[in-house]
């Protein structure tokens, strides 16, 4: 703006600037907490291809690697699924409500717990 102020609305912007530094969004919180769920799911991945051939670690390599092909299956592929579009004017509100049926907390702590087994 011509006041050297940031309008969020048109600049899709994660991180905004201001006069105490910068401010993370929901968007940058998102961003993140989908990172750390990945690498925590790729570790549990790389695991189990790991342990593929050690005897001593066979139930738990199985019961991991059911669990992650379990997870895959249960993810819609078309992210929003059948999502009904909420009534609004501004037309990122609407994407920003969806709430999936999956509890990424609970699937997260269970991914941690297999990599801790």
């Amino acid at each position: 703006r011509p006041d050297s102020t940031w309008n969020p609305l048109y600049t899709n912007e994660f991180v905004l600037p201001s006069p105490d530094g910068p401010i993370p969004t929901v968007g940058w919180e998102g961003i993140r907490e989908g990172i750390l769920d990945y690498r925590i799911l790729r570790a549990l991945e790389r695991k189990v291809i790991d342990a593929a051939g050690n005897l001593e670690k066979k139930e738990q390599t199985a019961i991991a690697a059911l669990w992650l092909s379990r997870l895959k299956h249960r993810v819609d592929p078309r992210f929003y699924g059948d999502f009904k579009w909420i009534d609004t004017d501004y037309f990122w509100d609407r994407p920003d409500s969806y709430n999936p049926k999956i509890d990424l907390t609970k699937i997260r702590a269970e991914a941690i717990a297999l990599l801790q087994k």
